[in-house]
């Protein structure tokens, strides 16, 4: 196979540009701020607010999660004593009842200690916080429809 010895670029030579049109044109990405989403923090941030506005908003936050405000079961032992003297729950019968959809909390949690004896009156209680409650001699309380007051440790309901 014969060799093309005749390159574009030597036709080329002595034209100015080399068939690359305006001396802006063929540079590197420095002369355009960078490639791609470079400074859209810092020296292209105009340009991303005015012409993709929706560049900086959360895209995937979880349908589950939006909106869900979560507590663990140790923060509520720690702080029942505040509770109960900002009247934002009620000490009755040895119990410290503490109720979490009035606090607005969708879910409780279950890290941490649990010391003190708490009735947690919630909808959404996570196995682990239900379980630390009722081996503290406490009580949970689920307010719906379809689920039942937990009166004895999951653990034995399973056996």
């Amino acid at each position: 196979m014969v060799v093309r010895t005749n390159r574009k670029i030597r036709k080329q030579r002595g034209s100015r540009l080399c068939g690359k049109g305006d001396t802006k044109h063929h540079r590197g990405a420095g002369c355009h701020g960078g490639r791609g989403n470079a400074g859209s923090h810092k020296h292209k941030f105009t340009y991303f607010i005015k012409h993709e506005k929706d560049h900086f908003s959360k895209k995937h936050q979880s349908k589950m999660t939006a909106g869900l405000k979560t507590i663990n079961i140790g923060t509520i032992d720690q702080s029942v004593n505040k509770l109960v003297e900002a009247g934002k729950a009620v000490q009755a019968d040895g119990f410290f009842v503490v109720d979490a959809n009035a606090l607005g909390i969708g879910k409780v949690l279950g890290s941490g200690r649990v010391v003190n004896k708490i009735k947690l009156i919630s909808e959404n209680v996570s196995k682990k916080a239900a379980e630390k409650i009722i081996s503290a001699k406490g009580q949970v309380v689920r307010e719906s429809e379809n689920k039942a007051p937990l009166e004895k440790p999951l653990a034995q309901e399973k056996a």
